[in-house]
């Protein structure tokens, strides 16, 4: 197969599939649709029913924003309303640095390349998105809920064709995943890394994924695949890579068509054990399921079967790789990482950050010693190697109430200590085999 035939085989597959709307991860009763036209017509960002028509309307009055703005306080004003809409937590300022910092975000994606080291995350890709629509076709949304649909149904056509990562990347140079927070997102996430890596930050990414979504576009307009009468749609009966992306983004896929294993499903409930003669110290974990949302400022939540696990980032990929050095299953959710933070919940409601590493980690010894120069804080007994994995620092958050967890979690990251900080600069080097 080639790259044409792989979009026609993406658009056949999505055009065969029944969606079910999802809020917070949960079915909403009396919501569902099959293929695109079904698919678009469940559109919501985020909210507790479909509503592709408030989109339409809020698209045409941001993008009208867009022509007409001519100082740099009303690009401002219009990109801080779109990180909104788009439920970022980042901000941009109106002082020098930040006029400077969106003057370089929208050059780039009007140029068609990183110009002055702009940034780029799950926020700029939206800010990317909006102020290049309808003016090229270099742009569109490519966050982890679009890229992570797209690249788990790309990876599924590519492993029934018997195709390998070496051939995804000739067929589709510079494309990649972005990891987020979603339970759909994380539920995706060990098929697509057979397949592609993480683009997390990187403009190519980004117009790897826009250019992906306007190949698809230009499939289903070929092939005059069905579209809905939606109201406020400014381009009524066509499909745009923006259409593209909303479906994408509310794809509830998790699993390979036709595939019978079971992986889990957003939505599903696990029940936590409160541990057992000889393990660590039973604690009360979350289970609360979080709204989708990205932002964890270079980290990325990886399991929730045991509360919420997350990593840096920085050590994504092969890197935090336990299965490549043949390492135990572990405990707290390490099953197929090396190292992981985990966010739980005492029966005292107060709440902890630790970081957990397996004893028969070739390199244990060695992040202990990095954690004690950073000057992170240990658990009260210290490191016993009594069970086999092992927390090697411990912050303590105090109270938190339920449903806040990924705040903390955010302003863990996002506003590190300066041990932590210190911690991650060390931690590659200190996870890398001779």
């Amino acid at each position: 197969m080639n790259r044409p035939q792989l979009i026609s085989a993406l658009v056949d597959q999505i055009e065969g599939h029944r969606f079910t709307f999802l809020y917070r991860n949960r079915s909403v009763a009396g919501h569902s649709g099959v293929g695109w036209a079904g698919a678009l017509s469940l559109y919501s960002a985020n909210a507790p029913q479909p509503d592709p028509a408030a989109h339409f309307a809020w698209l045409n009055t941001i993008t009208a924003r867009v022509g007409a703005a001519t100082t740099a306080s009303d690009k401002i004003s219009i990109a801080n309303d779109v990180l909104k809409w788009g439920g970022m937590g980042t901000r941009i300022s109106n002082a020098r640095g930040g006029q400077a910092l969106l003057t370089s975000v929208i050059a780039s994606a009007t140029e068609g390349h990183c110009v002055d080291n702009a940034p780029m995350n799950s926020s700029y890709t939206k800010i990317a998105a909006i102020f290049c629509y309808g003016v090229n076709n270099y742009n569109a949304i490519w966050d982890s809920r679009v890229s992570t649909a797209l690249c788990f149904r790309l990876g599924c056509i590519l492993e029934k064709a018997g195709m390998s990562r070496e051939e995804a990347a000739e067929y589709f140079p510079e494309l990649g995943y972005v990891p987020g927070v979603s339970l759909r997102v994380g539920a995706r996430l060990g098929a697509i890394r057979s397949f592609w890596p993480n683009v997390y930050s990187t403009w190519s990414g980004h117009f790897a994924g826009a250019k992906v979504a306007l190949e698809v576009s230009d499939e289903l307009n070929r092939r005059a695949i069905p579209h809905p009468n939606i109201p406020q749609d400014a381009m009524p009966g066509t499909w745009t890579p923006w259409k593209v992306n909303m479906v994408l983004f509310v794809d509830d896929i998790t699993q390979c068509p036709n595939s019978t294993s079971q992986r889990k499903k957003p939505g599903d409930q696990q029940t936590v054990g409160g541990g057992r003669r000889g393990s660590p110290p039973a604690s009360v974990r979350t289970e609360r399921e979080f709204p989708d949302s990205d932002g964890l400022c270079d980290h990325q939540i990886v399991n929730y079967k045991y509360g919420v696990h997350f990593e840096p980032t920085v050590i994504a990929g092969d890197l935090n790789n336990s299965s490549r050095l043949n390492l135990p299953r572990g405990e707290h959710g390490l099953e197929d990482r090396r190292l992981l933070l985990e966010f739980f919940r005492l029966d005292s409601d107060n709440c902890k950050i630790s970081c957990r590493v397996r004893v028969a980690d070739p390199r244990f010894h060695q992040l202990c010693q990095i954690a004690g120069e950073a000057e992170c804080p240990q658990k009260r007994r210290g490191v016993t190697e009594m069970h086999p994995t092992e927390s090697i620092f411990v912050y303590k958050l105090g109270k938190i109430e339920l449903g806040k967890e990924l705040a903390a979690i955010k302003n863990f990251t996002c506003n590190p200590k300066a041990s932590y900080k210190k911690f991650l600069s060390k931690l590659p080097d200190a996870l890398r085999l001779p």
